[in-house]
């Protein structure tokens, strides 16, 4: 990649002896294998085969329905997509964004990509990664217990901001999902988050973006609540449009 690393997510058989006193032929039984579940929130690092030694903290969000998402919260490049799970081996396919201000080598933002993993249920998420710009790299992720904890809007309901001292965004949850706010370069987000699972901490958001030229559009995507001062302080989100990928990391 140019400019930047972007890397950033049992058979078995027993013999039964022959009945009776004769014996007899072996018997085989095989037990169906059980396809592990793939959801979770998943900390960990990145490499990229061209920079041989150098790897990126990413985080990735995984639903046990097979939607990942891979994200840098330094560069906030994002590998975005679906995956199925066969016993403990994944794969998927998605689309892969550069860091802002940098590019695939090929020079453009935006590329395919998929993803090949074994999956440790609730514990690991470790492969490999291709883009169609022929870049490739591994992730090592490891299974963060925040996944576990139950999601309500009890929890997610309040005013969210970032700001870096240039640019300034607030979002405001409401106590039914409600999704409404804007930032300093006038763009306008409206919308609402649903609760796919309430035995975890994901959060699906569906927002309007207005007022924001080429940013204008319908994005869908996950977010998780996480902790910095105290639990559940912080709010990560990624959301894509297919075309522009979004990650917001917002305090209350």
């Amino acid at each position: 990649m140019k400019g930047r690393n972007l890397v950033f997510a049992g058979l078995f058989a027993f013999l039964i002896p022959g009945c009776g006193g004769g014996g007899g032929d072996a018997v085989t039984v095989t037990q169906p294998i059980v396809d592990a579940n793939g959801g979770g929130i998943w900390v960990g690092q990145t490499t990229d085969d061209s920079q041989p030694g150098v790897t990126q903290d990413f985080v990735g969000v995984t639903t046990d329905s097979g939607e990942f998402r891979f994200l840098s919260l330094d560069t906030f490049g994002q590998f975005i997509g679906t995956f199925t799970v066969s016993g403990n081996a994944a794969s998927g396919t998605g689309l892969g964004w550069a860091p802002i201000g940098f590019t695939w080598t090929d020079g453009t933002v935006l590329t395919s990509v998929s993803i090949t993993a074994t999956v440790t249920e609730r514990q690991q998420f470790n492969g490999s990664w291709s883009t169609g710009t022929s870049e490739s790299g591994t992730f090592t992720f490891a299974y963060s217990d925040t996944h576990q904890r139950t999601s309500s809007f009890s929890k997610l309901s309040a005013n969210w901001f970032y700001t870096d001292g240039l640019y300034s965004v607030t979002i405001s949850i409401d106590q039914n999902g409600s999704i409404s706010g804007s930032d300093t370069d006038g763009c306008i987000y409206v919308g609402d988050a649903s609760i796919p699972d309430a035995s975890v901490n994901t959060y699906a958001f569906d927002v309007t973006v207005m007022s924001c030229g080429p940013f204008n559009g319908m994005y869908a995507g996950l977010a998780v609540l996480d902790d910095d001062t105290v639990q559940d302080d912080t709010l990560i989100t990624s959301i894509d449009n297919g075309q522009v990928a979004i990650v917001l990391v917002m305090a209350r």
